[in-house]
């Protein structure tokens, strides 16, 4: 019967060029979504939900079904051409108007995808069948090959987009023409969003992702075919892309937002590498012999914060190889969210929450990871203040916040230190490390507090002098209110005499450079 009706339809658009008073293209179109529908809802779709549906019956891709839906595809690409060339001849229809052939040629490829989608039942059930699946529950495995198939079919009608045309890039992004680019990126867009939110996301919260190799898993590829989409559709629509050309209308002005291609297939892919982490830690977990002196929340958390600081300063670095604004602030955003979540969640969080991990002084994955940042932000300020980057950046900004969070992830990690070294709970003090801490912490804050205020005046900083003034502001509180309270006489002198000298050092120290520096100022 869909056969019958296809042929119908065959006739009727054929027909048209002899009959054009007659309707006969618009009735053929009529039979060809009614022939369309009833392969979508009752050759398809009631076929797989039917009791007892065996994938297996039939061979993948090759059989009646998929050649009946690759057969109504191909009907729908000539009638598409028959449209499009009536269009250039100038015919008054209603139905020829620059937007009808491109409307009927998406409807057939999604119809294709439709089709391609029913076969990944038959392919994954065979698969299983044979024992050569992935080791993926059934939903997972599908979902994954249905967005691969859908990404790459978004990158299919960009190419089709470009090969029409071909030297014609103010058609190509212009309003009506624009079409089949426009969507093409809505499609991919959803690839991405499902991927993330369901191919990715929603597995994890129900743990039931496999126990899959990091890295070498159909989650990632899953992954890597978005992103590396996103970046083909755009070198293949780049005449929209890159801007507004002669003849685009303004409409099509958010093609213009392409820049920020890259940065989100880099983002797509730090998304997936998340994953692949928790992936590697549930593995070694699993294995015979593992022990962490972090908790597992805190330890997936650790390295996540690794993971995307050194994400972010690689899109940093990609701009001295190519040129490119948008990743350049990305990726300096994504490391200073890394730095803030160090600093508040992988530390001052778990610290309230976990108490004193008993690990080695300096020599433990918390204070690595914290040094490391600091480095990367370093390496970041340096690129920040080079080349085309002072165009994207406000400098002054940048710098100032870049120097602020390494100054409080110096000042977090050696206080972190000494916290772990005088808590109770490592044993290494036997008697008052309470007191012991509070000194160790009010010392270090305090030469920190000078260290900052020199390199004010070496630097000919006033934020960074201001700064390290307030935090031996601090520091004095702190000794007067809390170190104070309930220690022992030792303590308390050690505690005097080292606040005191450090003021008096401070004081001295400003009271010969500031005339210098006013000096040189005038």
């Amino acid at each position: 019967m869909t056969g019958t009706w296809l042929a119908g339809a065959v006739v009727l658009i054929a027909l048209q060029g002899v009959g054009r008073r007659q309707r006969y293209l618009e009735i053929g179109l009529l039979v060809l979504w009614a022939t369309a529908g009833k392969w979508l809802l009752v050759d398809a779709a009631m076929r797989r939900a039917a009791p007892g549906w065996d994938p297996t019956a039939q061979t993948p891709v090759l059989n009646w079904q998929m050649g009946m839906a690759a057969a109504i595809v191909l009907v729908g690409w000539w009638a598409s051409r028959v449209m499009a060339r009536r269009t250039r001849e100038g015919v008054p229809e209603a139905y020829s108007g620059s937007r009808g052939w491109q409307i009927v040629f998406l409807i057939g490829s999604v119809f294709l995808l439709v089709g391609l989608s029913f076969e990944l039942d038959r392919i994954v059930g065979s698969l299983q069948a044979a024992g050569r699946a992935p080791t993926l529950p059934f939903g997972q495995l599908r979902g994954l090959l249905f967005t691969m198939l859908w990404a790459m079919g978004s990158v299919g009608i960009g190419m089709v987009a470009r090969s029409l045309f071909a030297g014609r890039p103010d058609a190509l992004a212009g309003r009506g023409s624009g079409l089949l680019v426009r969507f093409s990126w809505m499609l991919l867009a959803a690839c991405a969003a499902k991927w993330i939110l369901g191919d990715t996301f929603y597995w994890a919260m129900v743990r039931a992702g496999g126990a899959a190799w990091p890295l070498l898993n159909l989650q990632m590829l899953a992954g890597v075919v978005v992103a590396g989409s996103a970046i083909l559709l755009y070198r293949l629509t780049s005449p929209a892309a890159a801007g507004r050309t002669a003849g685009a209308s303004p409409r099509f002005g958010w093609m213009a937002l392409g820049a920020c291609v890259l940065p989100a297939a880099a983002l797509l892919l730090l998304w997936g590498l998340s994953f692949e982490i928790e992936r590697a830690i549930g593995r070694a977990e699993a294995a015979d012999g593992f022990a962490s002196l972090w908790s597992a929340a805190h330890l997936r958390l650790l390295w996540l914060t690794l993971l995307w600081g050194a994400g972010g300063l690689a899109m940093m670095l990609w701009t001295r190889l190519r040129h490119s604004l948008s990743m350049l602030v990305v990726g300096w955003a994504v490391l200073v969210l890394s730095a803030l979540v160090w600093l508040l969640i992988d530390t001052l969080a778990f610290r309230v929450l976990e108490g004193v991990v008993t690990a080695p002084v300096v020599g433990n994955l918390q204070f690595l990871i914290g040094a490391v940042t600091v480095l990367m932000l370093a390496a970041a300020l340096w690129l920040v203040r080079t080349g085309a980057a002072r165009d994207a950046l406000p400098v002054a900004f940048t710098a100032g916040l870049g120097f602020a969070l390494m100054g409080l992830i110096g000042l977090w990690l050696g206080s972190l230190e000494i916290d772990r070294f005088f808590a109770p709970e490592s044993g290494r003090v036997e008697t008052h490390a309470a007191m012991a801490r509070q000194t160790g912490l009010s010392i270090y804050w305090g030469l920190y507090a000078i260290v900052a205020v020199a390199l004010g005046f070496a630097r000919r900083s006033a934020a960074c002098r201001y700064a390290g003034l307030a935090l031996l502001a601090l520091t004095l509180a702190k000794v007067v209110t809390v170190d104070m309270a309930e220690v022992r006489y030792v303590y308390r002198v050690m505690s005097f005499i080292g606040v005191g000298l450090l003021l008096v050092a401070t004081s001295v120290g400003y009271s010969k450079l500031a005339p210098k520096m006013m000096a040189a100022k005038e």
